[in-house]
């Protein structure tokens, strides 16, 4: 199995300027499908003159994989894409990476992580709220296709989704669809425009 060492990129204590020594060193097995299955060994530092100063970590390790993790970014993307985009079941998924990546993973793991991967995609729309905004404005507006869809006994799912650019927006849970419901995101985006078709709503944005 590949090993990786993945150390503190400052040389010198940001106090004194002293050289800063290894405090510990930290192994884990880290599943990436760029590099495979690895240990990654991170080395921390320290200033001995100032130890109550936090440890100097690497920075490029918790940009392939989150503090505590085994399962790497790039492994979630390639599971939600999979799971979302290319419309695969778990067990597909988990095939896919023993196969291509030699990652041996459980079935419940994938679907963990493709719930992952979703919470990290609305954590990025939201991040970029104002881009989007400016970038929509800049195009002269928008066209939302409100809806609400779900399965017997589930909760429904409330999509506003921009036919022109093919993009969600809005996505969310509710117990029932309703006129209030469509209301109160119609005013959120600012619509002027409704034109009723018989299975959804086009508004139309300024």
């Amino acid at each position: 199995m590949a090993r990786f060492t993945f150390s503190w990129e400052e040389q010198d204590c940001g106090k004194c300027g002293q050289p800063l020594q290894v405090r510990l060193t930290r192994q884990r097995t880290v599943f990436s499908v760029a590099h495979g299955k690895f240990v990654a060994i991170e080395r921390q530092g320290h200033c001995p003159h100032h130890p109550h100063l936090p440890p100097a970590r690497s920075r490029k390790l918790p940009r392939i994989v989150a503090p505590g993790c085994k399962m790497s970014y790039d492994v979630i993307a390639r599971v939600g894409l999979a799971r979302f985009l290319e419309c695969r079941q778990c067990e597909e998924i988990q095939i896919e990476l023993s196969r291509q990546y030699g990652i041996e993973i459980p079935v419940r793991t994938i679907s963990k992580l493709s719930q992952d991967f979703v919470a990290y995609v609305q954590v990025v729309h939201q991040q970029s709220i104002k881009l989007l905004r400016t970038a929509m404005q800049q195009r002269g507006g928008y066209v939302l296709h409100i809806d609400g869809t779900c399965e017997d006994g589930s909760r429904v799912l409330f999509v506003c989704f921009d036919s022109l650019r093919v993009k969600s927006w809005k996505a969310a849970k509710s117990a029932r669809k309703t006129r209030k419901k469509s209301s109160r995101c119609c005013a959120k985006y600012a619509v002027t425009g409704v034109v009723h078709w018989p299975s959804f709503t086009i508004y139309a944005s300024r």
